[in-house]
Order: structure tokens, then C-alpha cells, then sequence
């Protein structure tokens, strides 16, 4: 009769711990906070007078998070990992969000953010995929 054994993740050689943090850095985020927003120009005052539409159905799961929790070694190894870029390679310290403007420029569809792969305090970047219709129109008072 064959037996099983178990095995916890620290009982995993490091090297193969940090493919899997690895991984789990590179997922997806797939968060959207913001349904658009509402409002627009308010002529009684002269400026944009707009309100954020709350999604209240989102949740932000980060796996990496979640890792960070269960003991100070996997922290410790993850941490390092987020912070040893590589040539100069950003991915692990970069927020991706992505968004579009209307045709109306009050009116901004949903705000998603794509990922979020480390902790505010080691973010070093943050990229913005903006997707504006093609007869948007921008005005400005030359300032």
C-alpha cells in the first residue's frame, strides 16, 4: 500500500518557493473601484462640478497579500523578490490601471486597475492605459 506525505510550502526547496511568488506577482488584478462618474460642468460656478460612481460589489484580492500573511519567512522572501528588479525590469514595482474617456469628456467610463503587484511604500511606477474616443475634443485655458 502506497503512503502520501504532505508537505507545507516552506518544506519546498527556496529556489522553487520563489517561481511560485514569481507567479503569483505577475497575476492579474482585475479591480474596478469606479463605475464612471457623474455630473459635469456646472455653469453656476464655473468649473466641473463631477462625483465618482462608487462600484460597491468590488473586491480587491491580492494573492501576494495573502502570502505575505501566513509567516515572517514567505514575507521576508517575498519582499525580497518584489525589490531585486533585474536590469532595470519594473514589473513587480509597477501599478497598472486602465480607463476611458467618452465622447463626452465628463464622462469617464469605468477605472480598472490591472495590477497591483506590491505594497504602496515599494510602487515605483504607475502606468495608465487611457482609451479616448477618436472626435474627443480637449480644451484649455493655455495655462
Amino acid at each position: 500500500m502506497a503512503t502520501t506525505q504532505s508537505t507545507s510550502l516552506l518544506g519546498l526547496p527556496r529556489e522553487l518557493r520563489l517561481h511560485i511568488y514569481d507567479h503569483v506577482l505577475e497575476e492579474d488584478t482585475d479591480y474596478t473601484p469606479l463605475n464612471g462618474m457623474k455630473g459635469g460642468w456646472d455653469r453656476d460656478h464655473g468649473g466641473f462640478n463631477t462625483e465618482a460612481i462608487r462600484n460597491q460589489g468590488a473586491l480587491l484580492r491580492l494573492s501576494w497579500l495573502s502570502l505575505l500573511r501566513t509567516c515572517r519567512t514567505i514575507a521576508t522572501e517575498i519582499r525580497g523578490l518584489i525589490r531585486d528588479t533585474v536590469d532595470g525590469d519594473s514589473a513587480r514595482t509597477t501599478y497598472v490601471m486602465a480607463t476611458d474617456i467618452g465622447l463626452e469628456n465628463t464622462k469617464m467610463s469605468e477605472v480598472k486597475w490591472c495590477r497591483v503587484p506590491c505594497a504602496p511604500r515599494d510602487a515605483r511606477a504607475m502606468m495608465v492605459h487611457l482609451g479616448v474616443h477618436v472626435d474627443m475634443q480637449f480644451g484649455g485655458d493655455g495655462g
